[in-house]
């Protein structure tokens, strides 16, 4: 008998594993956010307060903060870099660049609205105070979360600028497996210095990191790369 071709069973497949990795990589995720919460967030944003690392930086060149804005930048660009793509793609439909740049560009945007309404489902408290006296940490001893309550004063988690980079690294880890090194680092450098300036608590990097993969990855398997 002639072998049986299994191939349009694979996508179904790798479809089914996905899916059932979506739920077990949530529960991972609550469990360190929860950890972060109970015993390392506090901590750390204590020790970064204590040992002046904002002041440090902006005596330095403001190097962290300069990482901090990458996103922001990066999102400003998507629009265009969408019209670009688009244009390339065609132009030559079978290269496998625009596609990918495409996809990341996309990701940007669109995990930028999605953690918008992950903050408000959380409404956690920041960890030092930043924008219109907002209640902290570190000013006066705010902690915790409040669901389902608006406003900027209860936006920390998850983390916006992790959650983006995070999305676009992914879409890259997929289209371009090789550099995965490289994305894996750049995803790290950016909840680094997020962590370092008391923008936002270790578990917000977490919990931005856990939703960005989500976003970046669903995106790259939609674009098939």
């Amino acid at each position: 008998m002639p072998e049986q071709d299994d191939s349009q069973g694979m996508p179904a497949i790798h479809n089914s594993r996905f899916l059932l990795g979506v739920p077990l990589a949530l529960v991972l995720a609550a469990a360190l956010v929860t950890i972060c919460y109970l015993w390392v967030d506090r901590p750390v944003a204590w020790f970064v307060h204590d040992h002046e690392i904002a002041t440090w930086d902006r005596e330095h060149g403001n190097l962290l903060k300069r990482i901090t804005d990458v996103p922001d930048w990066a999102e400003e660009g998507a629009p265009a870099a969408i019209v670009i793509c688009v244009l390339l793609m065609l132009a030559w439909p079978g290269w496998h660049c625009p596609r990918a740049v495409g996809t990341t560009a996309i990701v940007l945007i669109v995990s930028d609205q999605i953690k918008e309404q992950v903050k408000f489902v959380f409404g956690r408290t920041w960890p030092d105070t930043w924008i219109d006296h907002n209640p902290s940490l570190i000013q006066n001893g705010a902690y915790g979360f409040h669901p389902f309550t608006g406003g900027i004063a209860y936006a920390s988690s998850p983390s916006g600028h992790t959650t983006v980079t995070v999305a676009a690294m992914s879409v890259l880890w997929v289209a371009y497996p090789r550099l995965r090194l490289l994305w894996v680092a750049l995803s790290m450098t950016e909840g680094v210095a997020l962590i370092s300036l008391n923008y936002h608590f270790v578990g917000d990097v977490v919990g931005g990191a856990f939703l960005g993969a989500l976003c970046g990855l669903s995106a790259a398997r939609i674009a098939k790369l």
